[in-house]
C-alpha cells in the first residue's frame, strides 16, 4: 500500500515529526524514544518528568527531524519503497489491491459517476470491505495536488460514491505539497451484505508480567488503570487468576468501531460501558481479542490458542521496564513459524526512565531483525506512522513492517494511536465455502445450568443454522453421534445462523456433556465422518538438540487437536534427502526465514554433536539420515501415530509439535491421513504426496 509524502507539511498536525524507521544508530534510536514519548498535551506534565528522568534530555521535534534525516540512508524499505517515503511522488498506482489514486473528482458526468462507483466496489472487494483513496495524486504517483476548493468538491463526490455503494468515507489525513496544493488520504469502509460487521481476531501474547490483560481492559473498558491492575479484573475467568494476577486460560474481549473509526464500547455522553449486544449493533468493525497466558507454566495453552483459534494477527506485549524475556522470544518464534503478522505494544513506559526504555527498545529491534524473523521495526509516534504501518501490515508479506507502540495503561499515553491502528487493520478474506458441507472445530466446551451442553469454536466452512442436525465426533472408538443445534451465540449475542470463518457457540441437544471434548468436530449429517490414528506430514525441523528418530514422542497441535504423537517413520526424497516442498512450512517466498528462529541459539553443525557422526567427517544431516533420523534444518515426510484416541485430521492442515516444556520442535503440513476403521485405507493425500 502506498501513502502520502511524509516530508511535506501536515496541515492537520504541524508539529508532527518526520516518520522515523528503526536503524542501528544510537542517535536515531534516541530520537525515536523521544518522539514516541513526547507529550502532546500540556496537562501531562507527570509523564514529561518521567521521560526526562533518563541520562539524556528529551530531544526537540527539530532535533528529532535532523537525527532522522542523518540516518535516512540506512532506512529499511518494503517492496522497494522507503517507509519514510519519497519527496515528490508515490509509486505508480497498483493495478490490484484496495488502493486507488484520483487526481480530482469534480462534477463527473452520470456515465463517469457510474464507472467510478463500479471501480469503488471492486477496490472495496479487494480490501475485504475496506479501501484507501489518495486524492490529488496522479496515476503515475506524482503529487499534483488540488486547491482547497477543488479538494472539498472531490471529497464531496467521493462521499456520494461511498453512499451509493453503502459505504462510509473518512478522511485520514490532509497534507500540503511544496507547491501549496492539497492532497488527502481517505478510508472507505463497507460492511458486506452477508455480514453484520467486519471481524478481525487478534491474539495477545507476551510475558506474564508485561500487562497484556491490563492493556485489553483499558482498551475495551474505556477507563485507565490505577497502577494495581484494576482494569484487568473483568477479563479474568477464575478466582486464582484474580488472586495471582496471572492469566491461565483463554479469554475473549471485543473492541467495536463505528464507520467513522470511533470506539463504541463506551457511551460518549456519560462514559458508561456498553453491553456486548449493543457493541455489535453499533459497530461496523470489531476487533476480537484473544488473551493468551504469558507464564511458561501455561505455554501449552498459549500454543493451543495460537494454533486452534484461527487468529489473524498477534499483539506481542513487552514491559518497557523489563524488556523482552525468554518467554517473549518463545512467543515471537511461535508467531513467526505460524506466519501470523505481529505488532508490538511496549507498556509501563510511565515506570521507566528514557535510558531504560531506549535499552528495551533496542533489544526489541534486535530481536525483530534477527535471522529467521527479518521484520522491519517501525516505532509509531504519530498518526502518519499509524497509517503507514497499517498499510504495510499485510498477512501475505513475510518481511512485513512490525509497528511498535510505546504506551502507558496508567496515563493513557499513545493508546489513541493503538486504537487508530486497530481500526485500520486490514480485514482478512472470507472463505468462499458457503456451498460446502459445514465443518465446525470444537475449541472449548462447558455446561450451562438448566440449559445444556455448549461447544465453542470456529466454523471453518459452510453455514450452520438453528435446527440443523449434525454429527459430533470422533469419540474414543472413532464414531460420531447425531446432535441438533438448538441455539447459536456469537459475541454473546443470539444469532439464527453463522458462516464459515466466524467464531460461535452452539447449544446442542441429544448429547451429554461427558461425551464432548476439545478437538472434536461437528460435521453435516451427510458429511464424511473421518477418524484417524495415523497421518503423514511434510515437516521442517526447527530445533532439536540431537537426532530425531522413529519412536520419538512429542505433543502435536493440529487445529484444535492437541495430543501426544509418536514418530513412526521418516522418509527423505531420493537424492537430496529433502522432502519436496517442505520449505513451505515456513515460507515459500523467503528462504532466509528457514535457517533458525530468534531464540534458536544453536544449530547442529559440529559432527561430534550428532551421535552417529562422532569421529566421522560426514555432515550431521547425512549421518542422521544414515540412522534414519533428522537434525535441525532437515525436511522430510514424517509419519505420526496418535497415542491416545482417534482424531479428525484433514489433509492440508498445519501441524506444530513440541517436546514437553521445550521450544517448538517442528512445523509442517499434513499430506495424508489414514482411516481408523480399516487401518490401511488412505482417505486422501496431497498431489505432492502422490
Amino acid at each position: 500500500m502506498c501513502h502520502l509524502n511524509s516530508t511535506t507539511t501536515d496541515t492537520m498536525s504541524s508539529e508532527q515529526p518526520e516518520l522515523v524507521v528503526s536503524v542501528s544508530a544510537d542517535a536515531s534510536l534516541e530520537a525515536q524514544v523521544a518522539t514516541a514519548t513526547r507529550t502532546d498535551v500540556s496537562g501531562d506534565a507527570s509523564l514529561n518528568a518521567t521521560v526526562a528522568d533518563g541520562n539524556t534530555s528529551p530531544c526537540s521535534p527539530t532535533t528529532a527531524r535532523r537525527l532522522a534525516a542523518a540516518a535516512s540512508s540506512r532506512r529499511r524499505t518494503v517492496s522497494g519503497t522507503s517507509l519514510a517515503e519519497c519527496g515528490d511522488s508515490l509509486p505508480p498506482e497498483p493495478q490490484e489491491g484496495n488502493t486507488e489514486y484520483k487526481l480530482k473528482l469534480i462534477d463527473p458526468t452520470a456515465y463517469r459517476f457510474e464507472h467510478l462507483v463500479t471501480q469503488m466496489k471492486w477496490r472495496i472487494a479487494e480490501g475485504q470491505g475496506e479501501a484507501l483513496y489518495e486524492i490529488g495524486v496522479a496515476d503515475d504517483g506524482s503529487l499534483t495536488g488540488l486547491s482547497q476548493s477543488e479538494l472539498e468538491l472531490s471529497l464531496q463526490t467521493l462521499r456520494e460514491m461511498a453512499a451509493r455503494v453503502g459505504a462510509h468515507a473518512t478522511v485520514l489525513r490532509t497534507r500540503s505539497t511544496a507547491q501549496g496544493k492539497c492532497v488527502a488520504e481517505v478510508h472507505i469502509r463497507r460492511v458486506p451484505d452477508s455480514q453484520q460487521f467486519l471481524e478481525v481476531r487478534v491474539g495477545v501474547i507476551g510475558n506474564g508480567t508485561a500487562g497484556k490483560s491490563t492493556v485489553l481492559g483499558v482498551l475495551t473498558g474505556g477507563e485507565l488503570d490505577n497502577g494495581r491492575g484494576k482494569a484487568r479484573l473483568n477479563l479474568f475467568r477464575h478466582h486464582h487468576e484474580i488472586k495471582t494476577g496471572r492469566t491461565s486460560s483463554l479469554s475473549h474481549e471485543i473492541l467495536g468501531f463505528d464507520s467513522d473509526g470511533n470506539v463504541v464500547n463506551v457511551n460518549a455522553e456519560d462514559g458508561t460501558a456498553v453491553c456486548t449486544a449493543e457493541i455489535c449493533e453499533r459497530s461496523s468493525k470489531i476487533i476480537k481479542f484473544i488473551d493468551l497466558p504469558g507464564h511458561e507454566r501455561y505455554l501449552r495453552t498459549t500454543v493451543f490458542g495460537l494454533t486452534g483459534r484461527e487468529i489473524h494477527y498477534v499483539a506481542l506485549v513487552v514491559a518497557g521496564n523489563i524488556g523482552p524475556t525468554g518467554t517473549t522470544r518463545e512467543h515471537l518464534d511461535l508467531a513467526v513459524v505460524l506466519q501470523v503478522p505481529v505488532f508490538i505494544v511496549v507498556t509501563k513506559i510511565d515506570l521507566c526512565s528514557r535510558s531504560v526504555l531506549k535499552k528495551s527498545l533496542s533489544e526489541i529491534m534486535n530481536l525483530l531483525k534477527a535471522p529467521g524473523v527479518n521484520k522491519v521495526p517501525l516505532v509509531v509516534s504519530g498518526k502518519d506512522d499509524v497509517v503507514v504501518g497499517a498499510g504495510h501490515f499485510k498477512q501475505a508479506d513475510i518481511s512485513q513492517v512490525t509497528p511498535i507502540f510505546l504506551a502507558s495503561n496508567v496515563t493513557g499515553k499513545n493508546l489513541d494511536l493503538l486504537r487508530s491502528f486497530l481500526n485500520l487493520l486490514p480485514a482478512t478474506p472470507e472463505p468462499e465455502t458457503l456451498d460446502e458441507p459445514p465443518l465446525f472445530q470444537v475449541e472449548e466446551t462447558f455446561q450451562v445450568h438448566n440449559v445444556g451442553p455448549v461447544v465453542a469454536g470456529t466454523l471453518l466452512k459452510g453455514m450452520v443454522r438453528c435446527g440443523d442436525t449434525m454429527m459430533l465426533g470422533p469419540d474414543a472408538s472413532g464414531t460420531y453421534l447425531p446432535v441438533e443445534v438448538i441455539g447459536i451465540h456469537r459475541n454473546r449475542t443470539p444469532y439464527r445462523a453463522v458462516k464459515g470463518g466466524q467464531m460461535a457457540s452452539f447449544l446442542l441437544h441429544g448429547v451429554e456433556r461427558s461425551d464432548i471434548r476439545t478437538g472434536q468436530v461437528l460435521l453435516h449429517e451427510t458429511g464424511d465422518p473421518l477418524a484417524c490414528l495415523e497421518f503423514e506430514a511434510d515437516i521442517f525441523l526447527l530445533h532439536h538438540a540431537t537426532c530425531l528418530t522413529p519412536r520419538f514422542q512429542a505433543t502435536a497441535y493440529v487445529g484444535s487437536v492437541r495430543q501426544t504423537v509418536q514418530v513412526v517413520s521418516i522418509t527423505f526424497s531420493e537424492g537430496t534427502g529433502v522432502a519436496p516442498g517442505a520449505s513451505e512450512a515456513l515460507s515459500a517466498a523467503d528462504e532466509s526465514t528457514t535457517p533458525r528462529l530468534a531464540s534458536s541459539t544453536s544449530v547442529v553443525a559440529d559432527p561430534s554433536l550428532s551421535g552417529p557422526c562422532a569421529g566421522d567427517t560426514c555432515s550431521p544431516s547425512s549421518a542422521a539420515r544414515k540412522a534414519g533420523g533428522m537434525v535441525t534444518g532437515d525436511n522430510a515426510i514424517v509419519r505420526f501415530r496418535l497415542t491416545q484416541r482417534p482424531e479428525f485430521v484433514q489433509v492440508g492442515a498445519r501441524i506444530l509439535f513440541r517436546d514437553g516444556p521445550s521450544k517448538c520442535k517442528g512445523i509442517g503440513t499434513v499430506t495424508m491421513v489414514q482411516r481408523h476403521e480399516s487401518g490401511s485405507l488412505v482417505l486422501s493425500q496431497s498431489p505432492r504426496a502422490r
